[in-house]
């Protein structure tokens, strides 16, 4: 049932030009709790509310002294289903027939009013059909798609089942399509959306996961585990895993996950490192994963026994895999829980890896701005852990 909408500029350019216009020259936004939304039919529950603390064991015997854990929360989550909508920009709005909009809450939008594209007056908008909603802020993001994105549909079984089309963002069904396909969803299923307004029969919706206070929205880690294991068994029945290695010292084989090529948030002096690493590994392999072809960046992470990188999206193929170590470089002096760097340290160990960030000590540079990470501690950081015999746990308790 593909249909794909082509990019449609004037679509982008008139809804944009709308946004954009002094908030008094447009109707005030109205908005509703997605309790009180028009639902067609009661709301299925898709993720009951919970907390668990998760422990960290390389991180514990990294650091010394007493075990590394951290705690997170979760709310409870239905499945919405709702009649005739309209689903504007790229990150599928949801507008009811009477112009109101759901509210903050469901972590799937960005908020700020400037940020809001609303449906034309009097634009009734492209038909679409029956669609699952798998788009929203930040779609553009691999990270985001596999830690956010993809755990709603997981959680949303008979939506898998039935083979309703998966509305995703316009431009990104090609590299979404392989995350989806791990997860046994074929690539006919995608319908990609349209910067401008389309209008749903129907329309199932399921919000973000996690809490306010936790972020990114993963949700209960031991569902996010089924599906990470979910998708490594894919993995292994296309023969992309290879045999697994042990994360300790068995191997000694690192990759070095780059984001040289990366807008920002480089790591400046990644080369100094990277030769470091050399003196304590048998191989060290670099690779740049743009343009890579996703099958080889996967089989790359399954064939080599440490994991490497700064912090960034390229860091979660480290969920691909298992039996890793896997070492986060990020900036500053801890990860705090709720934060993204907490969430690639989580991913990775939910998908049955061992990791440690490793913290450069020196404060944050700044938004988008390149950073320093003391070849020294590097050095003594690998030191240290070069002293570590595997740690691997799943990493709940």
């Amino acid at each position: 049932m593909s249909l794909r909408i082509k990019p449609q500029p004037w679509q982008r350019l008139v809804h944009d030009s709308y946004a954009s216009l002094p908030q008094a020259w447009k109707p005030p936004l109205r908005f509703q709790s997605l309790e009180e939304s028009p639902s067609l039919q009661e709301p299925r529950l898709v993720q009951a509310a919970g907390q668990a603390m998760l422990v960290h064991p390389l991180q514990s015997a990294f650091l010394g002294g007493s075990a590394q854990r951290s705690e997170v929360k979760w709310p409870e989550r239905f499945l919405h289903t709702f009649g005739e909508v309209r689903l504007c920009g790229d990150q599928a709005r949801i507008f009811f027939e009477d112009e109101s909009t759901i509210g903050p809450g469901t972590g799937v939008w960005a908020e700020r009013a400037a940020k809001i594209r609303r449906p034309l007056p009097g634009m009734r908008g492209r038909a679409c059909g029956e669609v699952f909603h798998l788009t929203g802020e930040d779609h553009d993001n691999r990270a985001h798609f596999l830690f956010e994105y993809l755990p709603r549909l997981h959680v949303s079984r008979r939506v898998r089942e039935e083979g309703m089309g998966l509305l995703v963002a316009p431009g990104h069904a090609r590299w979404q399509s392989r995350y989806l396909d791990l997860l046994g969803i074929p690539a006919e299923r995608l319908m990609e959306g349209s910067p401008g307004t389309l209008r749903a029969s129907k329309l199932e919706f399921v919000p973000l996961l996690g809490g306010d206070d936790q972020y990114p929205h993963m949700g209960d880690p031991v569902r996010f585990g089924e599906m990470l294991a979910e998708i490594h068994r894919e993995i292994r029945r296309r023969g992309w895993a290879g045999q697994e290695a042990g994360g300790g010292q068995r191997g000694r084989t690192l990759l070095w996950i780059s984001r040289r090529d990366a807008p920002g948030r480089r790591l400046a002096n990644e080369d100094e490192l990277i030769q470091t690493a050399k003196a304590w590994y048998a191989e060290v392999r670099v690779v740049v994963l743009s343009g890579l072809p996703f099958e080889e960046q996967i089989r790359l992470v399954n064939h080599h026994d440490h994991l490497a990188g700064a912090h960034g999206q390229g860091m979660h193929l480290s969920a691909l895999t298992r039996g890793k170590r896997v070492m986060f470089l990020e900036q500053g002096k801890r990860t705090r829980d709720g934060s993204w760097g907490a969430a690639f340290r989580n991913a990775a160990e939910l998908a049955g890896n061992e990791s440690v960030s490793l913290h450069s000590g020196i404060a944050y540079a700044g938004m988008g701005r390149d950073w320093h990470y003391p070849r020294e501690k590097f050095e003594a950081d690998l030191r240290r852990l070069a002293g570590i015999g595997p740690q691997i746990s799943l990493g709940t308790t």
